[in-house]
């Protein structure tokens, strides 16, 4: 009888205990329910009970969310709407502290979370924003920020579950810093600075330098074992990460999904959250991120991997599978096609501009807002264009070229429309657009250009030769794929200077909604005829998905494809349909069974 690695060719592993998921790295968590920065955590939550509240978004927020390592829901509202809050403790036992909330001066209320509802506690010596914050419900620490607009302050103040106190100050004035730790050894991270301070619950002490100046990050861990993510340094906003051992910061060599500023941070250095934040400047992020950091000695899992667990005495393998649906939504208030749209924002926060109603393609003004349930009418474009290229977000938002406006870039600060750069090139209809305002690429089928918010100068020469095909990603990570003519399905990757090609579609397309990134993204809808198939990149192949409820083309989609949107387009005529996408990609351990 012929055995295993007679038949596979190697023999069966055996473990102890079952491989983990990769060495170290960011996925992607559940998205918050409401997009904010600003915000405070529950400092003392570990990843999978994590604890999020107030922030600003459009308007001062007093919500509270709960996460459970997978998903947010809703928690009891704060009494007092604030952003730029200290915050710490834990999901059932929570603590909220300064902040400011316009028109009104900083805050000096505390708050207290029983996992249920908030509770008036004892006030701040002291009103304040931007202030480090952490510890627990009944030993807090505050640190630091900014009194009234402008000045920081050296001040520490430390609850003990009733009143605050003065603590030891800080050597230099800091505001815009993340922390970690907890009373009696916490840290200040940043603050416009390189540096870190360490407090042993009665002074501070220079601590280890920091890779770069860092302000607004995230914070998350223990005073000897501590993890910095994004916020912003001299060049701008970051994805980067940084562990600290108590006396010396290390870069991470793996990034964040999406830079941002403002988040909040829990957790510990080696599983740590980061949720919500500022990704491009006036666009609000419900994004979350997990870290994880598996050390040896595990054994680290691979797709297709078989083993014995000597443990359990049983034979498993992994499986890779990736779930989808699409959700009927609020319809747009003017049904269109052709229109262009904030396709690098989030799914609840999307601007919708310009396209064609009948009769005909009369091209319309019309511009409208999406929160991931309703729209709302904006303020309209200062001229009417159909067949637009859109990127960006919602408060960032560009249009570019299209029929009514060849050659032009219109830039939208999300209230109002002004002239961008002329392109030098792309003088008619881009075939699409892709990235930031501040950092577009814009191309067709011959040649495209990048846009640095206020001009453009001519990029890598795409080889497909196609128009009419769909393009997500940034500037230097673009993925283009279908178009015409013949409703391609080949694909190519963009870095910034070149293009390369990618892996091919299984359908050929033109037409369709596309949205992700360069290594995991959507195509959906399109021609030839009005289709419902959709596809899921996944960074080396395509496969077929969950189909549209509504048959479509010419139509625009934002997002993630862990949660996106499409709206919009044409099926024998214009369509105001808006359909929300969720996707979920697991790595799943399976036991071999008999039966």
């Amino acid at each position: 009888m012929a055995n295993y690695k007679e038949i596979k060719g190697f023999k069966v592993q055996s473990f102890a205990a079952d491989p983990v998921p990769t060495v170290a790295g960011w996925t992607s968590g559940g998205a918050l329910n409401t997009a904010r920065r600003g915000l405070a955590a529950g400092k003392s939550a570990p990843q999978t009970a994590g604890l999020a509240f107030g922030g600003y978004g459009t308007a001062f927020s007093n919500s509270t969310e709960e996460y459970d390592g997978s998903s947010w829901t809703a928690g009891g509202n704060m009494g007092n709407a604030r952003g730029n809050l200290g915050g710490a403790g834990t999901q059932t036992a929570g603590l909220a502290f300064g902040g400011v909330n316009p028109p009104s001066t900083e805050k000096d209320l505390t708050e207290e979370y029983d996992g249920s509802s908030w509770t008036a506690g004892g006030a701040l010596a002291t009103a304040i924003q931007f202030n480090g914050g952490t510890g627990t419900q009944t030993a807090g620490l505050s640190f630091g920020g900014e009194l009234g607009p402008g000045p920081a302050t050296t001040g520490t103040e430390e609850y003990n579950g009733t009143s605050w106190t003065s603590g030891g100050a800080l050597p230099v004035a800091k505001k815009v810093m993340a922390s970690a730790g907890i009373q009696t050894a916490a840290l200040s991270i940043g603050g416009a600075a390189n540096t870190t301070e360490e407090y042993d619950g009665s002074s501070w002490s220079s601590g280890g330098t920091l890779p770069s100046v860092l302000s607004n990050a995230a914070g998350a861990g223990i005073q000897t074992s501590a993890l910095v993510a994004a916020g912003n340094d001299p060049g701008g906003y970051i994805a980067t990460a940084a562990i600290y051992n108590g006396s010396s910061w290390t870069a991470l060599p793996t990034s964040m999904a999406t830079a941002r500023v403002q988040g909040g941070g829990s957790g510990t250095s080696t599983n740590a959250l980061v949720f919500g934040g500022e990704i491009s400047p006036g666009a609000v992020s419900a994004l979350t991120e997990e870290y994880n950091d598996n050390s040896e000695p595990n054994n680290f899992l691979n797709i297709g991997q078989t083993w014995y667990n000597t443990t359990a005495k049983e034979f498993k393998y992994t499986n890779q599978t990736f779930s989808a649906s699409w959700a009927s939504s609020g319809n747009l208030g003017t049904a269109r096609a052709g229109g262009g749209q904030s396709k690098n924002g989030t799914y609840n926060a999307v601007v919708h501009f310009g396209g064609y109603t009948p009769p005909g393609a009369n091209a319309v003004t019309n511009v409208e807002h999406y929160n991931g349930s309703s729209w709302t009418g904006a303020t309209a474009l200062p001229t009417a264009i159909r067949n637009c290229a859109g990127c960006g977000t919602q408060t960032a938002a560009l249009s570019v070229g299209g029929v009514g406006d060849p050659g032009n870039s219109l830039e939208y600060n999300g209230s109002s429309w002004t002239d961008g750069g002329n392109m030098s090139g792309l003088t008619s209809v881009p075939g699409q657009a892709l990235g930031l305002q501040t950092a577009a690429l814009a191309f067709d089928g011959e040649e495209s250009e990048e846009y640095n918010g206020t001009s453009w100068t001519a990029g890598g020469t795409p080889a497909r030769g196609k128009i009419q095909g769909q393009g997500i990603g940034t500037q230097t990570a673009a993925l283009a794929f279908g178009g015409e003519p013949g409703a391609v399905a080949t694909a190519e990757y963009y870095n910034g200077t070149s293009w390369t090609s990618a892996p091919s579609m299984n359908n050929g397309k033109q037409n369709q909604a596309g949205f992700g990134t360069q290594t995991s993204a959507i195509s959906a809808g399109g021609t030839p005829s009005p289709s419902a198939v959709c596809e899921v990149f996944n960074g080396s192949s395509w496969s077929t998905t969950s189909s549209l409820n509504t048959a479509r083309s010419q139509v625009e989609g934002s997002g993630l494809t862990s949660n996106g949107m499409i709206a919009g387009g044409w099926i024998s005529a214009p369509t105001n349909v808006t359909e929300n996408f969720e996707g979920n990609d697991e790595v799943t351990i399976k036991t071999v069974t008999t039966s």
